[in-house]
């Protein structure tokens, strides 16, 4: 989202540790600071600020049931 505005950039987000199961989730609005490198056939690198919204919730990942 290198141009985005308004609520364009703002986009829910989940969190949560593997070996627990429990995270947050919640909003967060994402700038991007510099996409300045990349050349052919190398990674790419970028940097970007998440800032968070609203407060986050709490979250337990549950599979899915049948």
């Amino acid at each position: 989202i290198k141009f985005g505005t308004g609520q364009g950039v703002i986009k829910p987000y989940v969190y949560f540790n593997m070996l627990t199961g429990k995270g947050e989730q919640g909003k967060i609005s994402i700038a991007v600071e510099g996409d300045l490198s990349g050349a052919a056939g190398a990674n790419a690198s970028f940097s970007a600020t998440l800032t968070s919204t609203v407060k986050p919730a709490e979250y337990t990942y549950a599979p899915p049931t049948p």
